[in-house]
């Protein structure tokens, strides 16, 4: 769950319960996870990406240019993601949020991004 100008929470329970994690206080806008939960990938509204590998224990303020993070995307593992720019771009990370790479797509007003499992099959919706 993302908490508009706060924290990130997480939940165990499917939801029956949530513990704020350690993530800095920002406006974050998107969140994705591995399918174990272990791999966490966030965006802030105008700013960074951070990544964590414990389940939100610590974050890792990532590569990514400071920009209007719309939406994140994860592969099954955790490993691949994308991530798009509210009038911008799609960028693309193969190695769990540590570099990151412009793509092809369009300038666009991005509003969404969904990842195959495998993370070898996107797709972005715009305005």
């Amino acid at each position: 769950m993302v908490n508009y100008g706060g924290g990130i929470y997480t939940s165990t329970n499917s939801g029956g319960t949530w513990t704020q994690s350690s993530a800095p206080s920002e406006q974050w806008t998107s969140i994705a996870a591995s399918a174990d939960g272990t791999r966490l990938v966030a965006g802030v509204e105008y700013g960074y990406i951070y990544t964590s590998t414990n389940s939100g224990g610590t974050w890792t303020l990532s590569s990514a240019p400071n920009e209007y993070w719309q939406s994140i995307a994860a592969s099954a593992d955790g490993t691949r993601l994308a991530a798009v720019v509210n009038y911008g771009g799609i960028y693309t990370s193969t190695d769990g949020g540590v570099t990151w790479t412009p793509s092809s797509a369009p300038t666009e007003q991005w509003t969404s991004i969904a990842s195959s499992a495998d993370g070898h099959a996107t797709g972005g919706g715009c305005l």
